[in-house]
């Protein structure tokens, strides 16, 4: 009996063929194998002029090749193997938030007369113990408020009043007012670049200055101890040289109060 024939793979198999051409430059050069073949077989069956321009043109094509690998792997070398380039992000500052620095900030720390028995002794020490250039305002009205933003510019405005949870109106007193787009637009003219209302329920009113300003406003009601214990933490952290992103979360994460202060931010600010 003769022996069983031994079936040897072949090195160019279909599947090793198919794996060498999955990249661009394998492609490339099974194309131009295939032509210069072709050309040679029609180049040996040739012969005078015909033959001398079918081998021009196979060194042309040889040389198109080389050209065009050059190219690619000076400007595109990720391309020969048939990958994608990489897209790297821009280069970004390490704030991305771009915040902007205030030296000595003017803070203003003013309270209604209904809430002056609300803790603001507390708020005026707190403030005064971290911003020197802090201006205090007892019995406040709308008169006063309009009078004070309209002629002196505060980049903190720190504020006891009560809202009205619906409309967002700043209440002064029983027949002293001011609406949520009146507030709004005494803090624009002031260019305060943080407004802090100690207050319960001032949410809706914050949300109406957001466009304006970075604000800080309660969701619900709250102890006057818990928010003073929250603002205490707070400024102190801002007087050393936290933005007020970076306070707000500290403050907000750490403390032990129930103080349901949100933060509505426009711009970062480092006060320093």
């Amino acid at each position: 009996m003769s022996n069983p024939t031994t079936n040897t793979e072949n090195p160019l198999s279909r599947a090793s063929i198919v794996q060498t051409i999955k990249t661009p430059l394998g492609f490339f050069a099974l194309v131009v194998l295939t032509v210069e073949v072709i050309f040679g077989v029609v180049a040996a069956m040739s012969a005078g002029s015909d033959r001398t321009y079918l081998i021009v043109g196979m060194l042309l094509i040889i040389l198109l090749l080389i050209v065009i690998v050059a190219f690619l792997a000076a400007w595109r070398p990720e391309s020969l193997i048939g990958e994608r380039p990489k897209l790297t992000s821009p280069t970004l500052p390490e704030d991305i938030t771009t915040r902007i620095h205030i030296k000595n900030p003017k803070v203003l720390c003013a309270s209604t007369a209904q809430y002056e028995v609300q803790g603001f002794e507390d708020d005026v020490r707190t403030l005064k113990a971290y911003f020197r250039n802090t201006d205090v305002k007892h019995g406040l009205t709308s008169s006063s408020f309009k009078s004070l933003l309209s002629t002196k510019n505060y980049e903190v405005i720190h504020l006891l009043a009560y809202v009205e949870p619906q409309s967002g109106n700043l209440v002064f007193s029983e027949n002293d007012s001011l609406t949520s787009l009146g507030f709004a637009e005494l803090i624009k003219i002031s260019k305060a670049h943080l407004v802090v209302l100690a207050t319960c329920d001032s949410v809706d009113l914050a949300a109406r200055v957001a466009r304006t300003t970075n604000i800080i406003g309660s969701t619900a009601t709250m102890e006057t101890k818990d928010f003073i214990e929250w603002a205490d933490f707070f400024y102190r952290l801002l007087s050393q040289n936290y933005s007020i992103s970076q306070a707000y979360d500290a403050a907000t994460s750490t403390s032990t109060s129930n103080a349901p202060v949100v933060l509505l931010m426009k711009q970062d600010i480092i006060f320093e």
